[in-house]
């Protein structure tokens, strides 16, 4: 009896690629012949045709595709986390919808995970976006790297393979806040890496905004680190002796010196220094509280508004 393989894609505005990229993995499950393969589709409420066109492919093959549709957008890792609990196969691949990532690699990696890595994911030897947010993606990854894990590859990943288990650890994990793929690699199962050179997008446009990457670091580094607070920390130690030094030297100064007014403005400075400090020190702690607070509301972590299996 064959294994089964499930593909599961999170999809937004992906209008424009989805009737290349559906037929495209229709076509080649002949590369993966060892197994049964089905393509799980979740619409993360998506506001274009994206969940109409699942549909259509959904009635022309439907033993081969499963598809869901959320009432609104809950996040990539909301739509990752629902088609891994959809998908029935021994082991499970997660793509994205517009294909820069090539899906011939799965065979290399179902080739790993046959010798016994429950995990195995893609590393970006090279990424093709350019400008500000290529530089804010490649700064992000290699700060995650550094501070919070250095098992996270530099040029980060969303392209991967999962062991059954594992993905029933992933989707045991009662924490809906933080990175999908720190996630995985804090479960800390034997995993192997594979770099690849990501391809040119071809048709639409990324959704992963700036203030979406700024989202998810931010997310990222208060679930999986103690930095924030470290730094914190640290700044208001640092103010404090830098103050008390000021304060010092400008008590000396007017004294020798004698230049009117100048100790109230040098006091004046300190001041609004210390305020901004504290202002970002309390947006750091209001960071930690709101994420807890997000946690114990209980709320589900997506609403389903169809699925068709």
């Amino acid at each position: 009896m064959k294994k089964k393989f499930s593909i599961v894609m999170p999809i937004y505005e992906n209008e424009q690629n989805l009737p290349t990229t559906i037929p495209y993995v229709i076509e080649h499950r002949d590369l993966f012949s060892q197994y049964d393969v089905e393509l799980v589709m979740v619409c993360d409420g998506s506001p274009d045709r994206s969940y109409g066109i699942m549909k259509e492919y959904k009635e022309k093959y439907p033993d081969i595709i499963k598809i869901a549709c959320f009432t609104r957008n809950f996040g990539q890792g909301a739509a990752t986390r629902c088609g891994m609990e959809m998908a029935e196969g021994d082991v499970i691949g997660v793509i994205s919808a517009d294909l820069q990532d090539p899906l011939e690699l799965f065979a290399e990696m179902l080739k790993y995970w046959e010798e016994g890595y429950p995990f195995v994911f893609g590393t970006r030897a090279h990424r093709p976006e350019k400008g500000f947010g290529g530089f804010a993606s490649k700064t992000m990854h290699g700060l995650v790297n550094k501070y919070v894990d250095p098992r996270y590859p530099k040029g980060g990943f969303d392209f991967y393979l999962l062991d059954r288990k594992v993905a029933e650890e992933f989707i045991a994990m009662d924490a809906p806040n933080g990175s999908t793929q720190m996630a995985l690699l804090w479960l800390g199962y034997e995993y192997k890496a594979i770099p690849y050179d990501r391809r040119e997008r071809t048709a639409g446009k990324s959704s992963w905004k700036f203030w979406r990457k700024i989202d998810a670091a931010s997310g990222l580094f208060i679930t999986y680190s103690k930095l924030p607070i470290r730094l914190s920390f640290t700044l208001a130690i640092l103010l404090a002796i830098v103050s008390m030094l000021i304060l010092i030297w400008s008590i000396v100064f007017a004294i020798v010196v004698t230049v009117e007014g100048l100790a109230m403005h040098i006091l004046f400075a300190i001041l609004f220094l210390a305020l901004a400090a504290i202002a970002g020190m309390l947006g750091i702690m209001g960071e930690y509280i709101w994420r807890m607070f997000d946690i114990q509301k209980g709320r589900p972590r997506y609403v389903v508004k169809e699925m068709v299996k």
